[in-house]
């Protein structure tokens, strides 16, 4: 066949279009079928599947990396999302606590002022009981003693203690300067030549108690040129008639000068590093006896406050007596906190008592201050209707007094008290009152009386804020938690109360008649420490 395709191929044409084109094909043909293809090799086969596998190898796993990365990219989008929206809800619940709480501003509830009362009757009720209030139920070194090892360093540092454990006399001192120019603050002043009289009297022995006091403590003082002349109108104004106005008689100029004695006294207890002791008693006193009206209830807590940062504790005293058994002043939201941290500083512990009596209207000697009336005008309705409509007051004796309206500052203070006399287990009774009551403090405060308690060791108060916190650690964990950015320096605090408690997993099993004997519910106590671990692992993060 072969042989006659070439055949035709090599036949002459008759030069016509169709037969040229014809025999040209036939031709081509013969030509291209005589050409054999050259068979590959072994190499070449191998390298072009060698090459083909690979090629699909490696869009298979471009595929692949493609869909991996797609589904990594839905995964970060939704985490992103997650994560977003947990922030979002963070915020809102954070700005929810914080409205909700508003420690700085928010008043407290009567019913809270009623629970919270009564926390403080019993602890002047059990006061008597106590042998030695220096004497704190400690953990004893007999036990394990890796305990004090572990726990103790979670409290706060001995010097952060420290400065912590003295009393804020500059919030005190600004909170007295906000309340004197605070209208609904209620004063006391005279209405009669009588009560102006005697009003004159007790501020003229008031103030020879302040000189004679700071004599006998520095008779140096004696030779300073205005402490002389103070002593010496003293001396005239005992002698003389009254010498103060009535304030009815011009409201806004006894509120002037008040205000500028005021004033001028904080300006010379600020100098008091420049000033001779005597120098500066002596200008205070003076300023007093000729001021045109006599000092309100304002001046007495900036000196009460002044003497006692000073460490004038003598001089603050006579203050506060002329307060309570002299003159009728109204005492104003800062006033007891002044007197609290002066027996707090003086560690007067019977007084610091007292002064709590006062508080909740149990005190029969002076009262709080604030008003009392006898048992017969309250039975006969023989009161004012203020007095009537009144939500705290005590049957004392003979007399029913009005309670003292709580503040925050006014129970920190209470509390940081009872710290210092190493009243331990009280104190950590009353916050646990002041919890149940919804009743928050500063985390400042809070974070240094669980700092206190791991510091002196002391077992009942560790098991009385374990079993508090387990009991409630839905509603109350959350709170304190969500507070502070430093969660997690509230968290090591209560592990180490955990610890103190004798409840540390690490140390030995615990078992639920070991948590039955101590009141702790065993599922309660699981599910805090995982609330605490879940705190724990997200303030890591």
């Amino acid at each position: 066949m072969q042989s006659l395709w070439s055949r035709a191929g090599r036949a002459h044409d008759c030069s016509r279009r169709v037969c040229m084109t014809a025999v040209h094909a036939l031709s081509r043909r013969a030509t291209t079928a005589t050409v054999r293809s050259r068979k590959p090799t072994f190499a070449e086969i191998f390298t072009a599947c060698y090459s083909s596998i690979f090629a699909s190898a490696a869009m298979v796993d471009a595929i692949r990396k493609e869909d991996r990365q797609q589904q990594l990219d839905r995964q970060l989008d939704d985490t992103r999302r997650d994560l977003a929206e947990i922030q979002r809800l963070q915020a809102v619940e954070t700005q929810r606590i914080a409205n909700g709480l508003n420690i700085e501003n928010r008043r407290l509830t009567p019913d809270q002022m009623g629970e919270l009362w009564y926390g403080i009757r019993e602890l002047c009720e059990e006061r008597p009981f106590m042998k030695d209030v220096k004497t704190p139920f400690k953990v004893k070194r007999t036990g394990p003693i890796h305990t004090y090892e572990i726990a103790r360093p979670y409290a706060l540092r001995l010097k952060q203690l420290k400065r912590l454990r003295s009393p804020d006399f500059e919030r005190l001192e600004r909170a007295i300067m906000k309340e004197e120019m605070d209208p609904r603050i209620k004063r006391r002043h005279p209405q009669n030549n009588r009560q102006l009289f005697s009003d004159y009297r007790t501020v003229v022995h008031a103030i020879d108690e302040i000189l004679n006091r700071t004599w006998k403590y520095d008779p140096k003082a004696g030779m300073e040129l205005s402490f002389r002349q103070a002593r010496q109108l003293a001396r005239d104004a005992r002698n003389a008639g009254q010498l103060y106005n009535f304030d009815f008689i011009d409201p806004e100029r006894a509120k002037s000068d008040r205000t500028t004695l005021n004033q001028r006294i904080r300006e010379i207890l600020d100098s008091s590093s420049t000033l001779e002791f005597g120098d500066l008693v002596g200008r205070i006193c003076y300023n007093m006896l000729v001021a045109a009206h006599p000092p309100d209830m304002h001046t007495y807590n900036i000196l009460i406050v002044g003497f006692t940062k000073l460490g004038k504790h003598r001089l603050a005293e006579s203050l506060v007596n002329s307060f309570f058994y002299r003159r009728r002043l109204r005492p104003t939201p800062s006033t007891f906190v002044a007197i609290l941290q002066h027996y707090w500083m003086t560690g007067n512990t019977s007084q610091f008592f007292r002064v709590l009596e006062c508080l909740v209207g149990t005190d029969e000697e002076t009262g709080a201050k604030l008003g009392r009336r006898h048992i017969e005008d309250v039975e006969l309705g023989r009161t004012s209707r203020e007095w009537r409509e009144s939500y705290g007051y005590n049957l004392a004796g003979e007399y029913v007094y009005r309670k003292v309206p709580l503040d925050r500052p006014l129970i920190e203070t209470i509390i940081g008290g009872l710290l210092h006399f190493s009243l331990f287990d009280q104190a950590t009774k009353f916050y646990v009152s002041c919890l149940q009551s919804n009743v928050w403090l500063s985390t400042k405060f809070t974070k240094q009386l669980f700092a206190e308690c791991i510091y002196a060791m002391d077992w009942r108060s560790a098991v009385r804020l374990v079993k508090t916190f387990t009991d409630h650690y839905d509603s109350l964990l959350p709170t304190l938690l969500g507070r502070t950015n430093d969660a997690s320096a509230f968290v090591l605090q209560l592990r180490a109360l955990v610890q103190l408690a004798g409840l540390d997993s690490s140390v030995q099993t615990i078992s639920s008649r070991m948590l039955s004997n101590l009141g702790i519910s065993s599922a309660r106590f699981s599910q805090f420490m995982g609330v605490l671990s879940h705190y724990d692992t997200t303030s890591q993060l």
